[in-house]
């Protein structure tokens, strides 16, 4: 076979196009801020084909944003978005289950590699939604690509750089927690109406008439956008994460994920009182519990 690196034409080929490369990105110029679209770059996917787009600014900091990879290769997941095939930025794949947050400051805009249209981002929008809600179309050609070994090694590959960025950036935007354990119910920012079951016993907590605080297990309210209530739970020497729904329909969102498990073996399992516990323990490594979740990512210190 043929080696093409050893061709003087082939080598010549790819000289050109990286220069043609740095040239229209060297046009694109610069930008002073940072608005829905915008394609940057980091350094940890340098020697990656992706890119990664601002889609939306977190509802409590507008000067947090979540943002997509995005890339060129050819497999469209369940959870991806591809754009129109007429896109100039085209072929172009935006991935809903790889994104982090990350503070504008810790995004350089001399990184900036172009604005994705509107109509684009508004469909990954759409799709995270969709994901967060539990209401992803399954799609015959999404469920081909996910099983599709190079496909899933592609996603795993990006998941590990997006993790390697979110380490450095330490950004933890959306988690504003506390580094020790409450173990008081009582004091868990969770409504009434979500906790009915628990209700009895608070008004007896009160009174002195009930079990004392100390026969719960150590929980802590993780804060976030979503419209229900995560919640920590130790259990031993792991932890259990559980999803109060802020609605009948509300569902958790998937669990992207977290450290020293295999998430696509676990799911969310629905108890008798509509709440939800994802079936695999979380286990601390070097004394903090680190997931993802859509739209969230959490790294807590419990020790």
């Amino acid at each position: 076979m043929k080696n093409f690196f050893d061709d003087p034409a082939f080598q010549n080929g790819l000289r050109q196009a990286a220069a043609d490369a740095r040239t229209k990105i060297a046009d694109i110029g610069t930008i002073a801020d940072i608005s829905s679209g915008d394609c940057f770059l980091f350094s940890e996917s340098d020697d990656l084909p992706v890119r990664w787009v601002a889609v939306l600014r977190h509802k409590d900091d507008p000067e947090i944003w979540f943002l997509l990879a995005a890339d060129e290769f050819s497999q469209v997941g369940t959870c991806d978005v591809e754009i129109a095939e007429a896109n100039p930025m085209a072929p172009l794949v935006m991935r809903g289950n790889v994104g982090l947050w990350a503070h504008q400051d810790d995004i350089d805009l001399d990184r900036y590699v172009g604005r994705l249209d509107l109509e684009s981002v508004a469909d990954a929008k759409s799709r995270l939604s969709e994901m967060v809600h539990g209401e992803v179309p399954v799609t015959e050609h999404g469920m081909v690509a996910e099983a599709n070994e190079d496909y899933r090694d592609w996603i795993t590959v990006l998941s590990t750089v997006c993790q390697e960025i979110e380490t450095r950036l330490q950004a933890e935007p959306v988690v504003l927690l506390q580094p020790v354990f409450d173990t008081s119910y009582t004091e868990l920012s969770v409504v009434a109406e979500r906790r009915a079951e628990y209700e009895a016993s608070h008004a007896a907590d009160a009174s002195g008439t009930s079990e004392p605080e100390s026969d719960a297990p150590p929980s802590l309210a993780l804060e976030s956008s979503l419209p229900g209530q995560l919640l920590l739970q130790k259990d031993g020497d792991d932890f259990d994460l559980v999803y109060f729904p802020g609605s009948p329909g509300d569902h958790p969102p998937r669990l992207v994920r977290a450290a020293g498990l295999s998430v696509k073996d676990g799911d969310w399992v629905a108890g008798a009182d509509r709440v939800f516990t994802w079936t695999q323990p979380l286990s601390s490594v070097d004394g903090r519990v680190s997931f993802v979740i859509v739209g969230a990512s959490f790294d807590i210190a419990v020790s």
